[in-house]
Formats: structure tokens, C-alpha cells, sequence
């Protein structure tokens, strides 16, 4: 997946936090580096996908996973992720458009922790109704993101949001750095002369 966050994810959470990151594309998505295989199913075929990310993460012994979704990526999570082998979930942005009661009631029945990130000025979904609708889940927790919007642009955002991710996921050596190097650039001090 090419989204700025989720690539900063991955480049970022394992050399910060010790975290693996796999990320992937659903079927169908598209952007300006192509298009997966596939047809997009609305919420439902895209279980697979997640299936399949999950057994690929487990065959290689990359410890217990969370699944992370982003926008309609969260709803894939809430509508499936209550019966995968994960410890937990992390949702960005929310829109709970295709999410029923339904799906919440079976988080709630998990019992596995759910955090949702919800930008203060999220078109979609906004942090009070985020609020009202995730309270059928007791162990939901609603974290909003104060002056952020449903993309989550700009530093500021991206920091705050992979700190909040890394925070839910157990990492405890926090907060996250505020510079990083990048992934092709080492942290060592160059000796002079």
C-alpha cells in the first residue's frame, strides 16, 4: 500500500519500536502505482485478504499480531477481525459506514482491546459520534485527534497518530522520537578528523 501513513508505518515502527509491519492492499484498490487483482467487495470477499495477510504473518513467526486498519481498511477490520487470530485492533479514521451492530456486538463479545483514532475534524465520523456509536464495545477506547483531519496530513498528524498506534499495540518506551534518520540513513555520528 502506497498511503503516506502506512508506508511511514513501516518504514518507521520497526526501527522505533521493534514492531513488524506488513502492509498490503485489499483487492481492487487502486493509486498511482497500479492496481491490485481482484474486484472490490464492499467489506465482505476483502476478509480474505486479511485471512490471507494473517496466515502469512503467523507461517513466518512475526509474534502476536494487531490489524490496523485506515478508513475503509477499519471497517474491513471491524466487520472480520473479532473471530482472526489477533490480539487487537487499531483503527484510523472510522467512517463506520458499512459497519453494523452487528459487528461491534461480536467486538464486544472478544473481548480482544479495540482503539479507534478519530481526527477531530474527520468528515465521516467525528469523535463524539465515534463515541456514541463504539459504546456497545465496553473495551473500545476513543482516542481523538485534536486539529487532524481524515487524512492525516502533514507531520504533526503522522507522528501523533503512529505514536498512538504504537501506544495501543503495548509499546512502552514512548513517546516516539520526533526526528528519524529514515530507512536508508544511519543513526551513527560521522567521526572528524
Amino acid at each position: 500500500m502506497d498511503s503516506h501513513l502506512f508506508r511511514k508505518a513501516a518504514w518507521r515502527l520497526p526501527a522505533l519500536t521493534g514492531l513488524a509491519v506488513l502492509r498490503f492492499n485489499s483487492r481492487g484498490t487502486e493509486s498511482s502505482l497500479g492496481r491490485s487483482s481482484g474486484v472490490f467487495e464492499g467489506g465482505v470477499g476483502e476478509r480474505h485478504d486479511a485471512e490471507a495477510a494473517l496466515a502469512w504473518v503467523l507461517d513466518h513467526g512475526l509474534g502476536s499480531p494487531w490489524l490496523v486498519g485506515w478508513s475503509f481498511g477499519s471497517e474491513v477490520v471491524l466487520m472480520h477481525g473479532a473471530t482472526l487470530p489477533i490480539e487487537g485492533a487499531v483503527l484510523l479514521s472510522p467512517p463506520l459506514k458499512r459497519t453494523g451492530s452487528a459487528h461491534l456486538l461480536a467486538w464486544a463479545a472478544s473481548r480482544k482491546p479495540l482503539v479507534a483514532l478519530v481526527p477531530e475534524r474527520d468528515q465521516f465520523l467525528p469523535p463524539a459520534p465515534a463515541k456514541l456509536r463504539f459504546a456497545m464495545v465496553s473495551q473500545a477506547k476513543v482516542v481523538p485527534g485534536k486539529g487532524f483531519g481524515h487524512l492525516w496530513i502533514g507531520e504533526r498528524a503522522v507522528h501523533w497518530a503512529l505514536g498512538n498506534l504504537a501506544m495501543s499495540t503495548g509499546v512502552t518506551d514512548m513517546p516516539l522520537p520526533e526526528t528519524w534518520l529514515g530507512p536508508y540513513q544511519t543513526y551513527a555520528k560521522k567521526e572528524t578528523p
